[in-house]
């Protein structure tokens, strides 16, 4: 037939032929480029800081985990317990190991050879995404180009990628995110499968190659088991329709799945562990051998009965038998992709695109995406070039799935630029050849020129999205950030633990999402990470009211110190009476929850919480609460206006006691002027206090008198004053840091 698509075998040369040494030089060309393109963003950056300028919770997590290996020589296991995120509980490492094993041996193997380097760790680690996604390009180029017979249409789908900003920020230098990795092998995977389910022969080899490539997704991404049970599901919907292609593709899948799940059971085997869906353990490679073999059972069934009957009987049985098995890791997925509590709509990849013009932070998100990938499920209905023709619908699908997926969680968007990569490529390569179709009488540079004029509108928008990209910065952490916690680092006493497996001396209060950022940059360990282990601490200082109370709460958690970001959001607040409410299991929400009237819940006011009055007058004292009296002002960021929310570090102190005789039965109130000299801006510290009968009184402060941080100065002297019926009554007090960080007591004459 005219439109038949040649095969991968009918349009391969022999291995030195000259179409085979150009192709080969091609794919060469469209590595390097990928690769400089992907390495252009972040490189001054790292230069500056010396550290990764990232706020991603993965990334610092895995960056963290490396620093640490690396550090302790080794002494440290990526599998092992950690005291030092969600302090003071045990956190166990919850991401699979193979990206921080690669770019440990990486750091190991580069100092082997140049013993003598002084390189951070980073800028070495840093190039892994970007090499991936120079292989993945390269893979894709030569993909399209064997399966279509044509370059330039594999060169509109690498620019089409290359232009896509998702695939950019997943790939570029220093993002050291496991997303890469979940992409990678994921549409690696899926390439593998179409040619497999298209070739006129099986071959055994591209089944270990495949299961090689799914045992990657199951080392880099512990939620890749939802992921293998929805494609089994797509495989066996297939052979239930009959589609060409869908007894190879089925093969390929239970295949796959069955060498990818004897690989992972020897390495469990070896690494030793338990049994946690939310963890690399015995559950990942028994979940893919069960799925691989229920696969191949219900094949097995389907040519034994030659009925539809029996492949669906089969499947229904595996099915149940998987869902008892793991009915609770069922139940528990379920109830999280639902949201089962309020908490999990604050987190911005849990939003649904379909509330894209809504919320702020989903437009953010899907822009720092790119929107093409709005237009994916056009690519359903593309057949150019025979690309989604015959096994190419096991691309189309998946990629109008995941879609799908993304219009309920935008989470999954990390996944869409390969397939918009694919058909935006066509749109590019057919309007091309349209143009070239439409003016036979001209010679061919002139319609090469005729049609690069007409293309240049929509190849520099692509083009320009894509340096945009690159050089428009990197960082949503902020500088001012990574000084504050620069500060946190070499201000405040060594807890311990980072480096060894010591349970650290003391902790750091923090709202959520700072959590591993504040254990990264900080070196500190915080009370709660970006899993939410340690939600509940979290949610009951955060939701206290009295002072005494959350100092109570302070000293049985052994926090010292207490880390306020200005991006605290205000769908947070809100959430406030469902967190004191909140059901916690081990430290966080379960995933699993009972039902709650979340709505009926009395509302908290969070101005008058400790951490509100922190948050928007520094514990200073306002018109709704005076001074606090246990928490002391050490930073603020000198980023940002005092005017404006800003990153604020509190010491948990006792407080110093300063008891005197004032007149009697009067409100004594103290007084200290704060000056931030690079604000450039004074604030008065007040609290106050009821004298006896007598006129004795005891006023606690949290701030010493004369000091001189060049951060947060404070005057050399408390004014007291006091007035009675008849007279009004003045004094002055000094007072030591000694005294505030011992409470000690502070006699006060005039």
């Amino acid at each position: 037939m005219e439109n038949e698509i040649p095969t991968s075998h009918e349009l391969a040369p022999s291995f030195f032929s000259r179409d085979r040494v150009t192709a080969w030089g091609f794919t060469l060309v469209v590595g390097i480029l990928t690769l400089v393109l992907l390495s252009m963003r972040k490189y001054s950056f790292v230069q500056t800081y010396e550290v990764l300028p990232e706020w991603d919770p993965d990334v610092l997590l895995h960056l963290r985990r490396i620093d640490q290996v690396i550090g302790s020589g080794g002494a440290i296991a990526l599998n092992g317990n950690d005291y030092f995120s969600g302090f003071p509980r045990c956190y166990q490492y919850p991401y699979s190991p193979l990206l921080d094993t690669v770019c440990i041996y990486l750091v190991w193997f580069y100092h082997a050879l140049f013993s003598s380097s002084t390189i951070h760790y980073t800028k070495i680690v840093g190039w892994v995404p970007p090499v991936f996604g120079a292989i993945f390009c390269s893979s894709l180029f030569l993909w399209m180009r064997n399966r279509t017979g044509s370059r330039g249409l594999a060169l509109c789908v690498w620019f089409s990628l290359c232009c896509n900003e998702n695939f950019g920020y997943f790939f570029d230098y220093h993002l050291l995110d496991h997303h890469f990795l979940e992409s990678f092998f994921l549409w690696t995977w899926l390439m593998m499968g179409v040619s497999f389910s298209g070739a006129s022969e099986k071959n055994i080899f591209s089944l270990f190659l495949g299961g090689g490539l799914w045992l990657g997704l199951i080392l880099s991404w512990s939620g890749m088991t939802r992921l293998a049970l929805l494609i089994t599901i797509y495989a066996a919907l297939a052979e239930l329709i009959e589609f060409s292609w869908s007894r190879r593709f089925a093969e390929y899948v239970s295949g796959t799945f069955l060498v990818s799940g004897a690989l992972a059971a020897i390495i469990q085997a070896k690494s030793g562990g338990g049994f946690a869906p939310l963890v690399f353990s015995w559950f990942q490679p028994l979940f893919m051998l069960s799925l691989g073999i229920g696969l191949m059972t219900g094949r097995w069934a389907l040519d034994q009965r030659k009925h539809k009957f029996a492949f669906g009987i089969a499947g229904i049985c595996v099915m149940a038998i998987l869902t008892f098995l793991w009915r609770d890791s069922f139940k528990q997925g379920f109830d999280f992709v639902t949201a089962g509590h309020p908490f999990y709509g604050t987190i911005s990849e849990n939003n649904s695109l379909i509330t894209l013009f809504q919320n702020p932070e989903s437009r953010e998100f899907v822009n720092r995406m790119a929107w093409v990938i709005l237009f994916a499920p056009l690519g359903f209905c593309l057949t150019w070039h025979g690309i989604l023709k015959k096994e190419g619908q096991i691309i189309n699908l998946v990629g109008v799935g995941i879609f799908f997926l993304s219009a309920y969680q935008i989470r999954y968007m990390r996944w869409l630029p390969f397939f918009a990569a694919i058909w935006q490529g066509n749109l590019l390569f057919e309007m091309a050849s349209l143009i070239h179709l439409r003016v036979p009488n001209l010679s061919d540079w002139k319609r090469f020129m005729a049609g690069l004029f007409c293309l240049c509108p929509v190849f520099g928008a692509l083009l320009f999205g894509a340096l945009e990209v690159q050089f428009r910065g990197c960082s949503n952490a902020g500088v001012d950030f990574i000084e504050a916690m620069s500060w946190l680092q070499k201000n405040t006493p060594d807890p311990g633990g980072y480096y060894d497996s010591d349970i650290p001396k003391y902790g750091i209060l923090n709202f959520w999402d700072m959590g591993n950022a504040i254990a990264y940059y900080g070196k500190r360990p915080p009370i709660c990470n970006n899993l939410i282990l340690g939600l509940d601490n979290m949610a009951s200082i955060y939701t206290t009211y009295e002072e005494e109370e959350i100092y109570s709460k302070c000293l049985a958690l052994k926090s010292r110190y207490w880390v306020l970001n200005g991006l605290v959001p205000d769908k947070f607040a809100k959430t406030l009476p469902q967190l004191k409410a909140g059901v916690f299991s081990n430290g966080t929400i379960p995933l699993s929850q009972p039902r709650i009237d979340w709505n009926s819940l009395p509302p908290i006011d969070e101005n008058k919480t400790i951490f509100g009055r922190l948050f928007s007058s520094l514990g200073f004292g306002s018109t709704v609460a005076p001074g606090v009296s246990r928490f002391r002002l050490v930073y603020i960021s000198s980023l940002i206006k005092l005017s404006q929310p800003g990153i604020k570090i509190f010491e948990i102190v006792p407080g110093a006691e300063i008891v005197g005789t004032a007149v009697p039965n009067a409100t004594v109130t103290c007084l200290l002027r704060i000056d931030f000299p690079a604000l450039k801006e004074k604030l008065p510290y007040w609290n106050h206090t009821i004298s006896d009968q007598n006129g004795k009184f005891l006023l606690r402060v949290p701030y010493a008198t004369g000091q001189k941080s060049g951060v947060v100065d404070t005057d050399d002297e408390y004014l007291f004053i006091a007035s009675g019926s008849e007279t009004i009554w003045k004094a002055s007090a000094t007072v030591s840091l000694d005294a505030v960080q011992k409470g000690l007591q502070v006699q006060l004459t005039h």
